[in-house]
This record gives C-alpha cells, structure tokens and sequence, in this order.
C-alpha cells in the first residue's frame, strides 16, 4: 500500500530520537536507548494499517495452514519434514472459557512388520497439556502416552507460538515491546522494536523486529543471547502474500549470526479466520 509506506518513511525521518546504534555485524547486541510509548504505538498503528487495518488485524482469532520445516545439513542440502497441517486458536474468548490451544495433524513414520509404515496423529496443545491421538486401522482415533510424539508437538507449538506472536499478536499481554530507534539492515532502513516474552512463556531470548520503510511488515528478526546479548541468529520472513487484507509470509529462514543457513519453515494453504466446527480443538 502507498499510503502506509509514505507514513512509515515519514515516521522514520522525523523520530525525535536519535539513533545511536551499531551496524551489528553479528557482535555484541547494541546499546539500545528505550524511546517512548507513543513511538511504540505508532510504529503499531501503521503496521496494523498495513495488515488490512486494526479492526482486521486485532480481529484475527484464528489461523490455519500447512507447515513444512526444513533442516539444511552440513552439504547445504534441503532436509524436509512431514508437512504438518495446523489450526491455532490465537486469540482465546475468556469469556466462553476457551483457551490458547493448537491442533497438529501428521503423519509418523513407524517400523512395522512389513517395513515403515505412516500413522495418522493428531495433537492439541495448550500452555498446560498436550494430547496426541494415532489412527487405528478403523479410521478411529485414540489417545497414546507416546512421549516423543509428545514431545515433537510441544516442540512445533511453542516454536510456532513465539514467530507467529511476534508478527500477528506483537501487542498481546505476553510481550514487552519498545521501539528503539531506525536501523540499517541488509542496507535497508528499519523501524526497530525490541521484544521480550513475559516469563512465564519460557521464551527466554529477547529479540528485535525489523519494520519495512517500504511495506511496513515485519522482514527480518534478530535473536539474542540473555546472558552475553550477543545476536544468536536471524530469522528472514519473505514471500509476503496477501489473505484478505493480512499479510504472512510464506517462508521463515533461519540462519546463523554468521549467515549460514540453518532451517526454512514454509507456509501454503493459509487462511485467515477460516470457519471451524466446535469440535475442532476436541478428540478427533
């Protein structure tokens, strides 16, 4: 949109605050000086203006889509996973005692009888549970102690939870955000905000977003050691695409504080708000 990148750019040349940072070549995190609230909330109106509006943005509740992580190993080769389908209940109505929760369904290889076989689970995990669920031969669902199916759940939810609050919840209750001034990146200019998850979300490492002067989205995030601040990493969103009026990234990609890559998350089959059956985040 024209409009928002005219009000971004302006936002990022008349900022009363200077900015005194470092290049940030993979070194020491730099000497940020907190700005003020209000900086902070217009950095997020001209996001949300991007996203469709505040009335669209701040109405997400619900999101699906079709997740394949991607390891690169030490030749540089593409080492994919089992896609995994994902519905994640985002925002949770109190009111109606629902609570944060995210349904995984995929397929587990196993070694049967007669070789490796697939098994059809399906998993919820909410900030206080996990329960998987496998397919019998009869198409029926039951619930198994699997620790490592367990496990692997948690391991997708909590990843899934902490990027996708970081770009579509960035003003929940869960995160303390400040902006800290314009940055040059990857010789772009940048609207900074530092970001830190409450404790109680067991995401210890502070990160900072990059907004666009451009587009206003989110393009990269940098992750730091809480001890040292030292950049562990990156994170690259790209291949923005457009579901009626938000915007997400079709790739996440990871890479090193050197810039070796690492990992790829890609995203197809995005919905927004998709209409779901109330038994959706139930015993399948």
């Amino acid at each position: 949109m024209r409009i928002p990148a005219l009000l971004f750019s302006a936002l990022l040349l008349t900022s009363t605050a200077p900015a005194t940072f470092a290049q940030d070549s993979g070194g020491k995190r730099d000497d940020v000086k907190v700005m003020t609230s209000s900086d902070w909330e217009r950095v997020m109106a001209l996001y949300k203006h991007s996203q469709g509006g505040a009335e669209r943005f701040d109405g997400l509740k619900t999101l699906s889509f079709d997740f394949t992580p991607v390891i690169i190993n030490e030749e540089g080769e593409e080492m994919p996973s089992a896609t995994r389908h994902i519905t994640y209940l985002m925002r949770p109505n109190a009111d109606d005692q629902e609570v944060r929760s995210m349904r995984i369904e995929t397929e587990v290889p196993i070694q049967g009888e007669s070789g490796e076989e697939k098994i059809k689970t399906v998993s919820f995990v909410t900030a206080l549970s996990v329960k998987v669920f496998t397919e019998d031969a009869t198409g029926a669902y039951s619930e198994v102690e699997a620790r490592e199916l367990q496990a692997a759940a948690v391991f997708d939810a909590k990843g899934l939870w902490a990027q996708l609050d970081l770009i579509l919840y960035p003003d929940s209750r869960d995160l303390r955000c400040t902006f800290s001034g314009v940055l040059t990146r990857d010789s772009k200019r940048y609207a900074a905000v530092e970001a830190e998850f409450r404790p109680g979300r067991e995401v210890p490492e502070p990160a900072r977003l990059y907004f666009s002067a451009v587009s206003s989205l989110v393009e990269r995030i940098d992750v730091f050691d809480p001890k040292t601040h030292l950049r562990t990493g990156t994170t690259y969103l790209e291949q923005y695409k457009d579901h009626d009026g938000i915007k997400f990234p079709e790739q996440f990609r990871f890479v090193d504080r050197r810039g070796k890559a690492l990992a790829f998350w890609r995203f197809a089959n995005v919905k927004m708000n998709p209409v779901l059956p109330e038994t959706q985040f139930q015993k399948p």
